[in-house]
Order: C-alpha cells, then structure tokens, then sequence
C-alpha cells in the first residue's frame, strides 16, 4: 500500500512586533553597571558635588575650613564613580 503524501503546513501569521528577549536575573543590572563604569558622565554635576564635599568637611573638621582644588573634587567624584 502507497504511503500517503503529508500535507503542508500552515505557517502561523508573524506577529506585529519581535518578542522581547528573555535575560537571566541580574544582567541587566551587570550591564547597567559597565555602562556606568564605562562613561565619563558624573552622577551629580561638579558645582553640587563640591558644595556638599565642603560641608561635610566642615561637619567633621569642627569648623574648620579647608581649600579644596578643582582637580581634587574631580577625583574624588571620579572614585565614587567606580
């Protein structure tokens, strides 16, 4: 007895936009991560930066006043960073 042939299938109509990838937990905080770590943009910006660093140092000096460089601010932003 012949086989019989198989009928085609019907494809199923593309749905009107991609299915969102599926990630494993937690990478897309990793990924936010290297992309913070990986710019050069600072979460607050220089001026509030440096006004909040001379207030707590005077909170912890007694009063006391202390000359901050530009540069100095600048790091210390830069490793809070990272």
């Amino acid at each position: 007895m012949p086989r019989p042939k198989p009928t085609p299938r019907r494809r199923a109509p593309p749905s009107p936009r991609p299915r969102a990838r599926r990630r494993r937990p937690g990478q897309r905080a990793l990924q936010e991560i290297r992309r913070y770590q990986s710019s050069t943009r600072l979460l607050l910006r220089p001026g509030p930066f440096a006004r909040l660093v001379r207030e707590l140092c005077l909170l912890f000096t007694r009063g006391v006043d202390y000359h901050w460089q530009r540069m100095a601010l600048l790091a210390l932003q830069e490793v809070g960073v990272a």
